[in-house]
């Protein structure tokens, strides 16, 4: 029981300094309110189910080194606007990033970048394919560097096992998101001790 509420205290920590440093608009993605049939289909990225045993294993180790538990697994990426998804151009000029991540029996999805640098006018949402858990829009207001000196970032998590990341860009901007994935955390039952 002790462990658990250090647990569940640690992880209201982490997730109270994520949530309220993860500033956001709000609002709806611009394929739910333009009704976007996309003509491609919008690549997929699979990660299997997790190996709950290895996990445990790891797990029972990292416990007797003093190290904090776990919330989810890592996967580590290198999903870029650039290497991965596909863009749309729209019929007006503006533009659309889409990229979906499945993980299979996840309970959760969220993201850590490595380098995210919006421009204005940019918006980011996260959603799953059912359209039930939704976060965003992110914009320039989360860019916690310049385009000289991109850092990094983490977005909250999405619930279920299969998200879409949508970025829309309108055509007045004249350089391009930087979006750089480099950890993919899958949560699902067993991967907290």
């Amino acid at each position: 029981m002790k462990n658990a509420i250090n647990i569940l205290t640690y992880l209201m920590l982490i997730f109270s300094n994520k949530i309220s440093s993860q500033i956001n608009i709000g609002g709806t993605p611009y394929s739910w309110k333009n009704n976007i049939a996309n003509q491609q289909k919008i690549p997929i990225i699979h990660f299997s189910e997790l190996n709950s045993k290895y996990l445990g294993i790891e797990d029972k180790q990292d416990e007797q080194n003093g190290v904090p538990p776990r919330f989810g697994y890592k996967h580590q990426t290198n999903l870029s606007t650039a290497n991965s998804g596909v863009w749309t151009e729209l019929p007006n000029g503006d533009r659309l990033w889409q990229l979906e991540v499945s993980c299979s029996s996840a309970l959760s999805i969220n993201f850590l970048y490595s380098k995210f640098w919006l421009p204005k006018g940019g918006i980011l949402y996260i959603y799953n394919k059912n359209k039930q858990s939704l976060i965003g829009g992110f914009t320039s207001a989360n860019n916690k560097g310049n385009l000289e000196h991109i850092r990094g970032f983490g977005t909250g998590l999405v619930y279920g096992d299969d998200v879409i990341l949508e970025y829309y860009e309108p055509h007045s901007v004249s350089q391009t998101a930087v979006i750089h994935i480099s950890d993919v955390v899958h949560y699902s039952v067993g991967v907290v001790r």
